[in-house]
């Protein structure tokens, strides 16, 4: 499953974001692969470095964890 963001308001040039789902003993992996590319030159890399990149990396756990307490739930 993922989406592809190819024109926004957002200061993107694009983003590709897949989540991956693989059965394992016991369970299911769950991950993201996660590609983007600022807008804005060396200013829209230095925003990655400072801002963005820490901001999707607390998106990302956040539904993670989101998805693990959904999951064991009621276990």
């Amino acid at each position: 499953m993922g989406f592809e963001i190819i024109e926004s308001s957002f200061p993107m040039v694009f983003s590709h974001w897949k989540t991956i789902l693989k059965p394992i003993k016991g369970g299911t992996l769950v991950s993201q692969d996660m590609e983007y590319q600022l807008k804005f030159g060396i200013l829209g890399n230095l925003m990655d470095a400072l801002i963005v990149r820490r901001k999707y990396k607390k998106i990302l756990d956040d539904i993670f964890n989101g998805l693990k307490r959904y999951a064991e739930k009621d276990k």
